[in-house]
């Protein structure tokens, strides 16, 4: 009985923060350069070339992208052997 009390507790805990009352506004957007990864994935652009970096950043963000954002999604493309 501990056990189910501790997990409705658990569930109703979730929700006490929310302002929606969904829980929902508690789950956080995944980080651009991972969306920026799955756009080149989808697209069948891996590995990528700079240029192809900087039209999924653009695509993804709505804005030609600075060179931090380049830098970002580009050492993170690094790590899986996705980037030229």
């Amino acid at each position: 009985m501990n056990k189910m009390r501790t997990l409705l507790d658990g569930i109703a805990d979730a929700f006490k923060g929310s302002t929606t009352g969904t829980g929902l506004d508690t789950v956080s957007g995944a980080p651009v350069r991972a969306l920026v990864a799955e756009s080149l994935l989808d697209a069948d652009k891996t590995p990528a070339t700079t240029k192809d970096v900087a039209e999924a950043l653009e695509t993804v963000t709505g804005h030609a992208p600075d060179e931090l954002e380049m830098l970002d999604a580009e050492l993170f493309l690094l790590d899986f052997d996705w980037l030229q």
